[in-house]
């Protein structure tokens, strides 16, 4: 199953933070990276559904689970 570039990013820092031992340096700049990305994601879905409403377009907002 394909899951959206958020989702798959934001489910790898859970899975880094979550462990029990300490992030190398590495790992926590995958951490640092994968927020970064994520962020941009999010506002980009943002920014387009305001041109959306802007222009009229009504959005149907999905029940989160």
């Amino acid at each position: 199953m394909h899951q959206p570039i958020a989702a798959a990013q934001s489910q790898r820092i859970e899975a880094l933070l979550e462990r029990s031992t300490p992030l190398t340096p590495q790992e926590q700049q995958e951490v640092v990276t994968l927020q970064t990305e994520c962020d941009r994601a999010i506002l980009c879905k943002a920014q387009a559904a305001a041109i959306l409403r802007w222009r009229g377009h009504g959005l149907s907002i999905p029940q989160s689970v």
